[in-house]
């Protein structure tokens, strides 16, 4: 079978599930490259890595999903682990590369970086991180009166994958309620699986106790605030 757009496209690589459906990689300059619904980014940036799955006989492409930024960008191997994820090595020439929180680096450094992605068998966009833990930052405070700082709260799940969209709920111990304010009170997770709360010091010194707390995790992070 042939695959492709009415451009430039190059495979560099292929495997085999457990199953016999193909995994390809390469890079694609054609605008109608094949991507399927559901797909992780099926837009296209210019010069985009190409991740696609067809059956063992090559008669059906399951899935198909571009990856990158808005520069120069190829696949040059991919493999797969014991549960169908999808692992592809490359390399970038985006400063916008996508990149997930937590990572070992998620800087651009100039010219063609080293990129190394992970996807789920399907290539799929569907967010399956789940909440399994909740950080804060810091875990201590310290600000003057009727002075305000920030304190960052981060959800994560399985190998610190970030979770949007979760609701953050604050909540002051009894007497903290006369030496700080929080805004807001609750709040959902951005993209980076992130909450961030202004704290306002009162007109009195003393220590304060803010609990967070995720919607449906039975785990809450305390913060101490001193206010001086």
């Amino acid at each position: 079978m042939r695959s492709g757009g009415l451009n430039f496209d190059f495979v560099s690589s292929s495997t085999l599930d457990s199953s016999e459906n193909v995994y390809v990689t390469g890079f694609t300059r054609s605008t109608d490259f094949p991507t399927t619904s559901g797909a992780y980014d099926i837009s296209f940036d210019g010069h985009d890595v190409f991740i696609s799955k067809l059956d063992s006989g090559l008669k059906s492409l399951l899935a198909s999903t571009s990856l990158g930024g808005s520069s120069t960008d190829g696949g040059n191997s991919l493999s797969l682990d014991t549960s169908g994820n999808v692992y592809v090595l490359g390399s970038t020439w985006s400063a916008n590369f996508p990149v997930t929180n937590g990572a070992y680096d998620t800087s651009y450094n100039g010219r063609y970086d080293v990129f190394v992605s992970k996807l789920d068998g399907n290539l799929s966009a569907n967010d399956e991180c789940i909440a399994e833990s909740i950080t804060a930052a810091p875990k201590k405070l310290t600000i003057r009166k009727t002075w305000n700082d920030k304190i960052t709260i981060t959800v994560t799940g399985a190998e610190n994958c970030p979770v949007e969209g979760v609701t953050v709920t604050a909540t002051i111990n009894g007497n903290g309620k006369r030496l700080i304010a929080v805004s807001p009170s609750s709040q959902e997770t951005d993209a980076n699986g992130q909450a961030v709360f202004s704290i306002t010091a009162k007109d009195r010194k003393g220590t304060a106790v803010i609990k967070f707390k995720v919607n449906g995790l039975n785990k809450v992070v305390t913060v101490q605030v001193k206010v001086r």
